[in-house]
Order: C-alpha cells, then structure tokens, then sequence
C-alpha cells in the first residue's frame, strides 16, 4: 500500500527549524529544470509536491494575490480578439486563393467573361489566360496606394487585364464598401496603360442598390455559382 503524502512542516516543528531538506528538494527541482534559479525566471509545472507549492507561495505569493480576475478576463478577451482578427484575415486570404484558381479554370477551360459573371459585357472586354495572378498594390503618387485583390495580367498583348474585389463576408456588402471600389476604380483610371475590367466578387451575394452602383460604375459582378463551376484540368 502506497505511503500517504507527507504533512507541511507545522511551526514550530524540527523541520520547520532545519530547512534542509527543503533546500536540498529545492536544488533536485533547479537541477531537474523544473524550477529554474532566480525569482522572476521560474517556469511552472504543476508538479503535484506540497514542498514546491510552499516554495511557489513563498516566492511568488505576493504577485499571486495581485492578480485580479478582471485582468485575467481582459488579457484572455485581447487574445481572443487577436485569434479572431487572424482568423478572418486568413479567411479572406483562402478566398483570394479560391477565386484565383477558379478564374485561372475558367480561362484554360476557354471560358468568356459571360461565362462567369451577371449582366451584359462590353464586346471588348475579354477573358484570357494570365501570365500572373496575384494580390497587387500601386503607388498613384508619394501619398497615394491602393490595393487590389487579385490582379490578372493577360498573357496576351491587346488582352484585357483584371482588378478582382474579393468578399467573402457572409453578411451583406453594403453600398459603402462597394462604393470604395469604385473609387478605386476611378483613381486608378489614369495610371493603367492597359485594357482592364474590374471585377467584384462576393459570396454572400449583393443586395439591388450595391448591385445597381457596380453596374452604373462599369464593374462586372461575379456569378458565384458559374465560377465554382471550373476546375483546373487534369495534369496541371
């Protein structure tokens, strides 16, 4: 039968008097790395021995009483805000990646942009296949940048090139962030040298009145279930 653990030294006691053998366990938990040397570069465990938790209190009793709960929740609400904030922003950059490889599909498959969006296209505007696709970022003057999505540049000269918005909310889009599209569209207006149509994808869907300022604006709106349609053919 195993022995009982052993009582805290009471006051008074031989043991209490003698703290050797609290130091010698001290020194086994340093030299074992459970416990290393110097107050404030201790690394706990939460090794189940009453003589490590006497020297924990003893040490660090002050700083433990100190910690309220409010703080505890308001560090661990900081961390969850942060994993939020990283999680959405990988999310969006899946969906970047996603509509990537469905408009790559698309223009091997040799698809039009009829073929993967709403609405009339301009009889110029064309879907090719792209030398690069990818996140881009253009500096207008020494003030001014605007980022784009996904720009696609046609391996073809006289092609037309692409400037993607890609929204994966999952609420509605409202006018306000269709509306910084647009004056994205129009900044960029006097800096590109080539044929460009601008996209904007979402895939929760527009409600009319963004749908009907993207139209007004030139900008084609993606069909969502048409481009999910295409996939990479085989061997590539």
């Amino acid at each position: 039968m195993p022995a009982s653990p052993a009582s805290p030294p009471s006051e008074g006691s031989t043991e209490a008097l003698h703290p050797a053998p609290q130091e010698e366990r001290l020194h086994k938990l340093v030299k074992a790395d459970i416990l290393a040397d110097g107050s404030s570069n201790f690394r706990y465990r939460g090794l189940g021995d009453r003589i490590f938790a006497m020297v924990f209190r003893r040490i660090y009793g002050e700083e433990i009483e100190r910690v309220s709960a409010a703080s505890i929740e308001d560090d661990f609400k900081r961390q969850l805000d942060t994993a939020r904030r990283q999680a959405a922003w990988y999310k969006g950059l899946a969906a970047e990646y996603k509509v990537r490889y469905r408009l790559q599909a698309a223009s091997l498959a040799g698809a039009t942009l009829a073929d993967v969006v709403t609405g009339e296209v301009p009889p110029n505007l064309t879907l090719d296949r792209f030398s690069t696709i990818r996140k881009a970022h253009f500096h207008l003057d020494h003030e001014t940048e605007v980022e784009i999505d996904l720009h696609a540049v046609s391996e073809r000269d006289g092609g037309t090139d692409l400037m993607v918005e890609v929204k994966d909310w999952q609420r509605e889009v409202t006018a306000d962030r269709v509306r910084r599209f647009i004056q994205v569209k129009e900044a960029l207006a006097g800096h590109l040298e080539r044929k460009t149509a601008f996209l904007f994808y979402c895939e929760s869907g527009l409600g009319e009145e963004p749908a009907a300022m993207l139209a007004e604006a030139g900008i084609l709106i993606v069909d969502v279930n048409k481009l999910a349609g295409y996939e990479m053919p085989s061997g590539l």
